[in-house]
């Protein structure tokens, strides 16, 4: 019995899954029955809850409109992977991750690779992943209009994490400044290359911050300025550690498992298995349901009219009983009263009974002592 409720609550997990995929994706047939395949492969290989995996596989299909079944299943263990070793939101992290990469036309083919680009950067920078996927979603125009790139674009976010630059204050600045430069006719990545050098090689502090104002605006200059002339805008060091990492989200997250996701890992496993047996009794019982909903129904008015029949009977009974509990009360009541106005009487009656057992107790003793003498005399005139 047992056994077979765990296989059914094991059916019916997959079959919820199923269906959230169904709504969020609008996948039926064999196309739905496809996802459900790569729902049980992704699972096996993470310790994700059967929840998040349904999103984030649901999230790249729906977001990542040229990604194969392939495609889809590495991405979304990605993002499952780099969720459970940022201690962050899958669902949050798969829909900025997809939303940054249709913001920069990144297709499905590059974006496995992209994604552990972020990584290296996030684990070089310790920026947190969300911020750096918001901040590249949100500023990928002004970037590109600055001519930036996506690697340039997230090794600059991950060095001004690190060296302490207010990127939310900072860029919205840059793009004012590019303003008071496009009159110059130059490129905007070379117009800023020429901003950065105006206010290095301004005479003093004071005048590089009265350009910067005039430059970035009344928000973001002092930011601005005093990155600039500390050289926290340089990123050049992350720059060429992004180009030549090697990291590898899913590598890093097999060889660094602690136990619980182990152990959460495997139950995974061991719910793939047993998905096919549960998914059966679960079609069984849905197949006699309808049968069982309508005996239930049959039944209903039967119980309406026992109920009904059978009710002033059960409910004069019930009075009859309250009647003698009551009276039963009351008379111990009126007993308990008598005893406190008679104490004296009480107290006599108490004494008869302790002196008659006490009585009854001494005979008995006599008794046993006569039997044990004559006893003993038979036996010594034997």
């Amino acid at each position: 019995a047992q056994a077979g409720k765990a296989l059914f609550e094991i059916g019916d997990a997959f079959q919820k899954a199923r269906i959230e995929m169904e709504r969020t994706t609008g996948k039926t047939g064999a196309a739905l029955n496809g996802m459900m395949q790569d729902f049980k492969s992704v699972m096996q290989s993470v310790p994700n809850t059967m929840d998040d995996i349904q999103k984030a596989i649901s999230t790249v299909t729906i977001r990542m409109k040229d990604a194969t079944r392939d495609q889809i299943k590495e991405l979304s263990t990605q993002l499952l992977n780099l969720s459970s070793m940022t201690h962050t939101d899958v669902s949050e992290n798969a829909d900025l991750a997809t939303q940054m990469f249709g913001d920069w036309s990144i297709g499905a083919e590059d974006a496995t690779g992209k994604m552990n680009m972020l990584f290296a950067a996030v684990r070089e920078s310790h920026i947190p992943l969300k911020k750096l996927m918001y901040n590249l979603y949100y500023f990928g125009a002004p970037l590109r209009l600055m001519g930036y790139d996506f690697e340039r674009s997230t090794a600059m976010m991950a060095a001004w994490q690190k060296q302490g630059v207010v990127v939310e204050q900072v860029i919205p600045g840059m793009k004012l400044a590019l303003k008071s430069f496009s009159k110059e006719k130059w490129t905007p990545s070379g117009a800023f290359q020429e901003i950065i050098k105006v206010i290095k090689n301004a005479k003093d502090q004071s005048a590089a911050l009265t350009l910067g104002y005039q430059l970035f605006g009344r928000r973001a200059f002092a930011d601005a300025v005093m990155a600039i002339r500390e050289n926290r805008f340089d990123f050049s060091d992350m720059e060429k550690m992004i180009k030549d990492h090697n990291a590898d989200i899913n590598k890093v997250a097999n060889e660094t498992r602690p136990l619980a996701e182990q152990w959460a890992m495997f139950k995974n496993k061991l719910n793939v298995d047993f998905s096919d047996p549960g998914e059966r009794i679960l079609e069984k019982v849905e197949a006699v349901f309808p049968k069982l909903l309508a005996s239930i129904r049959k039944a209903v008015p039967m119980l309406i009219d026992l109920a009904s029949t059978a009710l002033p009977a059960l409910v004069s009974s019930a009075a009859k009983a309250v009647d003698v509990f009551a009276n039963l009360v009351k008379g111990m009541g009126d007993f308990t009263v008598w005893c406190r106005d008679n104490k004296l009487a009480v107290d006599l009656v108490k004494g008869a009974v302790i002196g008659l057992a006490v009585a009854l107790t001494t005979a008995k003793i006599a008794m046993a002592i006569t039997a044990v003498y004559a006893n003993w005399t038979a036996f010594t005139t034997a």
